[in-house]
């Protein structure tokens, strides 16, 4: 918890500028989920946060925790994704290779084509 009595409202000042830069209505910092962030959201020295009120400094690593887990599964999804349209793509490009490849050992020029008047 805190060390003086008198922290009140320091601790307001930091849950609502936590609160806020989960919300993404950051007002005077990067909106970055940091220690050093939410300080600074708060209008106060980051060491308030990892000498005083070391309970918020640690709900703050607990959210940055969570926050890299679910960018790391929302990448891990996009991954899936695009490497299944890559393997959906080059699947269509064998294809139309196919096709080109057959229309050219199938092309016949006309002789309307072939013949051109002179000048």
């Amino acid at each position: 918890m805190t060390r003086r009595g008198d922290d009140a409202e320091e601790r307001d000042k930091l849950i609502a500028a936590l609160i806020r830069t989960l919300k993404g209505e950051s007002e005077s910092s990067s909106g970055r989920l940091s220690v050093k962030a939410i300080a600074q959201e708060a209008g106060l020295a980051r060491t308030t946060l990892t000498h005083k009120h070391l309970d918020l400094k640690e709900l703050i690593e607990i959210y940055q925790a969570a926050n890299r887990d679910r960018t790391r599964n929302d990448n891990t999804e996009k991954v899936e994704s695009l490497t299944a349209e890559v393997q959906e793509l080059k699947a269509l490009n064998e294809v139309l290779a196919a096709q080109v490849t057959l229309a050219a050992l199938t092309y016949r020029p006309s002789p309307s084509l072939t013949s051109v008047p002179p000048p």
